[in-house]
């Protein structure tokens, strides 16, 4: 159950912060501090990507 809680919630977050350039620059953040384990690192750079490019509109 609460791997399950963990992967709908992320869906959520990563959805919304897909959505808005504000919210994808605070999940960027969020990812780069809290995510340290190489290969972790290296399965979320497409995401990264994505947010990025979602943040950059912010401006």
């Amino acid at each position: 159950t609460d791997t399950r809680v963990k992967i709908i919630v992320g869906a959520v977050v990563v959805k919304a912060a897909l959505e808005t350039p504000d919210a994808a620059a605070k999940l960027a953040g969020l990812l780069r501090d809290r995510v340290t384990r190489d290969l972790d690192v290296k399965d979320i750079q497409q995401l990264l990507a994505s947010l990025d490019k979602k943040a950059a509109k912010n401006g």
